[in-house]
């Protein structure tokens, strides 16, 4: 996490340095992100750059927690306006996920996300990623229980993990195949409905 000194930062300098660190993260895999590129977009010296962060692997980390907690109350709060409709929640999700993709659509299709390459071979986030899961989830999971339906914890997060991925790359595929929008969509709501009702 970053060290006090950022967070005594003045907000604008904080989303200055946030930016040009996610610039290069999203240009680059993890093993070719460079700090010296980072520092130059952000407009401070390298020395202020580890008063603020460990090391590379700190600010994408905090980068991740900052997007994955912004997503969480996003969903928590879709769930309790909308009475645990879960459905309409997925359909949101998507919006906001092509949102997210289309900002970053000169960038992000550098990113490598094949095994063992790329930001995603890092076991610390993998490990982050599985640890960040259960607030969020147990609480999801804590209502269907005492709305009488009975599922275990593990077969919910994972059915969880596999309509995120769902969406996610459904937008994916929006952005890169905008003439096939209403197929990738029609397709994503089938495969949900399949998850849930069987073939």
């Amino acid at each position: 996490m970053p060290s006090e000194r950022f967070f005594r930062l003045d907000k604008a300098k904080q989303e200055k340095i946030k930016e040009a660190a996610k610039k290069e993260f999203l240009s680059h895999p993890m093993e070719d992100v460079s700090i010296n590129r980072i520092v130059k977009d952000a407009e401070i010296s390298r020395g202020s750059f580890y008063t603020y962060f460990e090391d590379k692997q700190d600010a994408f980390t905090y980068l991740l927690r900052e997007r994955q907690d912004e997503e969480d109350r996003m969903i928590r709060k879709l769930l309790e306006e909308n009475g645990f409709d879960f459905d309409d929640m997925l359909e949101k999700l998507l919006i906001y996920y092509i949102e997210d993709v289309r900002s970053w659509q000169a960038n992000c299709w550098k990113l490598s996300i094949t095994p063992g390459h790329g930001i995603f071979a890092s076991e610390e986030i993998r490990s982050f990623c599985d640890d960040e899961k259960d607030d969020l989830l147990r609480w999801i999971w804590q209502h269907i229980e005492h709305q009488g339906k009975r599922i275990d914890f593990d077969t919910f997060a994972a059915l969880a993990m596999h309509f995120r991925l769902i969406t996610a790359f459904t937008a994916i595929r929006v952005i890169m195949y905008p003439e096939d929008e209403q197929k990738a969509k029609k397709t994503f709501h089938d495969m949900i409905r399949v998850f849930k009702e069987g073939v």
